[in-house]
């Protein structure tokens, strides 16, 4: 039986090696980024040729902030926002109209302070010492999975 960390450990490859993928081929990129205020994240939507979608269709995305630092290129901050379950057909309806279930209403860039976790977004090295430099991927939830 294959054990929970080797399972965690492959998903987080598979999505560092998508997140690369999405980043370094312009012609996937589904947003641009050039208009975003300085220290805001920008969105980035999966190609629609993903098979990834959302409850009402829309493309799946995430916030990506590169590293600031040529030391930190190889560490990563990787946040996935929590939804919870829907668990009926009424339930998923709903979530549908919302950002638990859609893309169409995302920022196309995130301030830090709209996050929940805000203080591990900071770019502050006095108040996030560990995170402030690191590549950041915040990945949105929006498919009424857990």
């Amino acid at each position: 039986m294959t054990s929970l960390r080797t399972i965690a450990v492959l998903q987080l490859f598979v999505l560092l090696s998508w997140t690369q993928r999405i980043l370094m081929s312009s012609n996937e990129r589904s947003l641009s980024t050039t208009n975003c205020p300085k220290d805001n994240i920008p969105l980035y939507l999966l190609p629609v040729s993903s098979e990834a979608k959302c409850i009402d269709g829309s493309q799946p995305g995430f916030y990506y902030r590169p590293s600031t630092s040529p030391s930190s290129i190889t560490k990563w901050h990787i946040h996935f926002e929590g939804g919870g379950w829907c668990w009926d057909l009424p339930w998923c309806n709903n979530r549908a109209d919302t950002d638990y279930g859609s893309s169409k209403s995302y920022p196309r860039c995130l301030p830090p302070s709209q996050m929940n976790t805000k203080e591990f977004f900071s770019t502050n090295p006095k108040s996030n010492p560990l995170f402030h430099d690191w590549q950041t991927v915040h990945v949105k939830y929006c498919d009424g999975t857990s």
